[in-house]
């Protein structure tokens, strides 16, 4: 008799991963690296494996391998799994409008406005999805931001590059907070620093004090601004300064000298304390909205004086 016909071959496996990147657009002279948290990566990543979770089982496509996340750094993070079938996998028929909605995610994590939050201003954004296997979800989204809001001419005033990138450090994005003040008829908004690396050619890349930092703020309110508590990395509690104010019509509130290193500015704070009677938006000028302000941090030689456009929640 004929030998008896050879089982099928098992099917093929298709392994997809999931790459989610940041990069700098090309006009970024007043944007900041944002950089994803471990918090951020893993919130993320959980969100785009339960979709394709469900994507699958909508098709009874199977798993073999669960989508996890396998790398989370500053500026990217990749999720990976593995369909037992890639033929079942190609039954998923709409990867791009889940890619899509996975970018909207990132530039708006909770699903507000109409673009990017304030912290991917002047970013791109990618979510690129590919398989081992041709057909096999295959899907990509990107997204370039708009840059934020070039800072006043007039401010800082004196004579410094405020370029961002110059200095080894800068204002944490998305880590400043509003508290109660020392008063119940006031409020601290407070910045947050971290050391950072400069482009190598910057001007200032081997600066290694946080020497001052300047607020662009109406000086004919400056009797609602009590003061400043500020705090190194290594403080144990806060300090409470008084207001220094610059000269005449150059609307500038100051905070020094501070002389803070790159270990002590890393996770240091400075807070303003404000009188409740007026919004920080009116207290802040030509500011891009009513809960910010613009700041410059200072190396010690004054050369270099980066202007941020800081939100607060």
């Amino acid at each position: 008799p004929p030998p008896p016909p050879s089982p099928p071959p098992p099917p093929a496996p298709c392994n997809v991963c999931v790459n989610v990147s940041l990069s700098l657009a090309a006009d970024h002279s007043n944007a900041v690296q944002h950089r994803f948290t471990p918090e951020q990566c893993t919130a993320h990543a959980s969100e785009i494996a339960a979709d394709i979770v469900r994507e699958a089982a909508n098709v009874n496509a199977s798993i073999s391998h669960p989508f996890t996340l396998k790398a989370c750094e500053d500026n990217y993070f990749d999720l990976c799994g593995t369909f037992e079938d890639a033929a079942q996998c190609t039954q998923i028929n709409n990867e791009g409008e889940m890619v899509t909605s996975w970018l909207d995610r990132i530039i708006r994590p909770n699903g507000e406005g109409d673009g990017c939050t304030k912290e991917l201003a002047g970013h791109e954004v990618h979510v690129d999805a590919a398989g081992s296997l041709p057909g096999c979800f295959e899907a990509s989204a990107s997204i370039t931001c708009t840059s934020p809001k070039v800072p006043p001419p007039n401010f800082p005033s004196c004579n410094c590059t405020t370029k961002l990138g110059t200095t080894p450090f800068e204002v944490m994005p998305n880590n400043t907070a509003t508290r109660p003040g020392r008063r119940n008829t006031t409020t601290f908004f407070c910045f947050g620093f971290r050391k950072t690396i400069a482009a190598p050619d910057a001007l200032c890349a081997n600066a290694e004090v946080l020497q001052k930092v300047e607020i662009h703020a109406d000086e004919n309110l400056r009797r609602n601004l009590i003061g400043f508590s500020i705090k190194p990395s290594d403080g144990v509690k806060y300090a409470f300064i008084k207001p220094s104010w610059g000269a005449l019509g150059t609307n500038i509130t100051k905070v020094t000298p501070l002389g803070w290193t790159r270990e002590q500015l890393d996770g240091g704070e400075v807070c303003m304390e404000l009188d409740n009677s007026i919004p920080l938006g009116q207290f802040c000028i030509d500011s891009t909205g009513s809960n910010s302000c613009f700041i410059s941090l200072f190396d010690p030689f004054l050369k270099c004086c980066p202007v941020y456009d800081v939100a607060f929640p």
